[in-house]
């Protein structure tokens, strides 16, 4: 209501709370309240200057996720090309905002069949969120850096592992197969690190909600990998 009303003053506090509102509504899949908030948070900043970079990069971040929800991979590709192009120009080459763009091109590759690609955005990512501890975080709590260092990297190693899998299949690779394994299991330790370090409740379920994503895949490889054991021992 604060938001809405227009009684925030602070440039930074009213975008981070629009910023907020577009995301909460984004992963509740309500796109149209989404791209409402969206486009209040570009209106302001069309009058507060240059800076804000953040802000800007997960705006087009936020609509990416949109396009993505509506099916438009295309459009979705385009608006987080954006997104990592502002983060890498504005703000250094080891920030977590780059890691999360490439991890977003990684998933939406996923979705287009571009498996090499994606496996080549996914470790771009990882190279990436292994920098994040600088000077742009340092005054962080560092319980929280952590905790948003361990949901990014959970959702890398997911899309890693993702493309992996289908790549292996394809080539009938073996060796590639439990490499992708190994890394469904770095996730699911990620995963259970992140569920008991969390503060909130509120943010439990929804890392737990997201989580999920994981074993389906990983359970298909594990039983795909007893099938192929078999065999070669028979």
């Amino acid at each position: 209501q604060a938001i809405e009303s227009g009684q925030i003053n602070n440039a930074h506090l009213y975008l981070t709370g629009v910023e907020n509102l577009a995301s909460v509504y984004l992963r509740n899949q309500q796109t149209d309240s989404a791209l409402h908030w969206v486009k209040k948070a570009k209106a302001y900043l069309n009058t507060a200057g240059s800076s804000h970079y953040v802000t800007r990069s997960n705006l087009h971040e936020i609509m990416a996720g949109i396009y993505e929800a509506n099916g438009n991979i295309n459009l979705a590709e385009k608006e987080a090309l954006l997104g990592l192009q502002i983060a890498k120009q504005y703000l250094g080459s080891d920030h977590p905002q780059i890691a999360k763009m490439q991890n977003m091109l990684a998933r939406l590759a996923i979705e287009k069949h571009e498996y090499s690609r994606a496996l080549a955005c996914s470790q771009m990512a990882l190279a990436t969120v292994s920098g994040t501890v600088s000077a742009n975080n340092i005054h962080e709590n560092p319980l929280l850096s952590s905790l948003k260092t361990d949901n990014l990297n959970f959702s890398i190693l997911l899309n890693k592992g993702l493309a992996m899998k289908e790549m292996a299949l394809k080539e009938e690779n073996i060796d590639l197969l439990n490499t992708c394994q190994q890394t469904f299991l770095l996730a699911d330790s990620v995963a259970e690190r992140t569920l008991q370090s969390s503060l909130l409740e509120s943010d439990k379920v929804l890392f737990a909600r997201e989580s999920m994503q994981l074993y389906e895949p990983a359970l298909q490889l594990a039983m795909q990998l007893y099938q192929i054991h078999n065999h070669i021992d028979q």
